[in-house]
């Protein structure tokens, strides 16, 4: 049978009638920042494509889905500049703020979207795109392609046209 041990007072230090125990608190910031880390930005479905944005359409030819992508862009200010059976490029001039940022004084900046049809599986189509923004539009020369990253704004008008082809 074991005894149980006994600890002198004087090991255990006592705390003065006027001091106060500090509690641990955790402050809000970094419960916001924590909260962050867990929650992340949503991200699309992984559909196994390296583009920025991209959806599986099951059902629907690749013909079917290029025509529903240039409505839906088209919707959405773009113009198509040009169009192969795998792959449309549409584009628009860029907004007053991306001019200020990014334009020059004689040409403005242009956003371009490459979108691609592919076959993914015995009967669906991946529909992929990557986004640039075209600086010195104008002059061929000059021009130039910087990938832009933000996908949202283009998971949407994918999302869109599979919306639109599954009504």
């Amino acid at each position: 049978m074991t005894r149980p041990v006994q600890i002198p007072e004087t090991a255990v230090p006592r705390l003065a009638p006027t001091q106060k125990v500090r509690s641990r608190s955790v402050s809000p910031l970094a419960l916001l920042l924590s909260g962050l880390l867990f929650v992340g930005c949503k991200s699309a479905p992984s559909t196994g494509s390296s583009w920025m944005a991209s959806v599986v359409i099951p059902e629907t030819t690749s013909s079917q889905i290029r025509v529903t992508a240039v409505e839906v862009f088209q919707i959405h200010g773009y113009q198509v500049k040009s169009m192969t059976t795998s792959e449309v490029v549409f584009e628009k001039p860029g907004s007053g703020m991306e001019n200020v940022l990014y334009g020059t004084l004689s040409s403005g900046v242009w956003t371009r979207v490459k979108v691609r049809v592919r076959d993914h599986g015995l009967d669906a189509r991946l529909l992929e795109c990557n986004a640039y923004r075209v600086e010195n539009h104008d002059d061929r020369a000059l021009e130039t392609e910087r990938k832009l990253y933000k996908s949202s704004p283009y998971q949407k008008l994918l999302e869109e046209v599979k919306g639109r082809l599954h009504r």
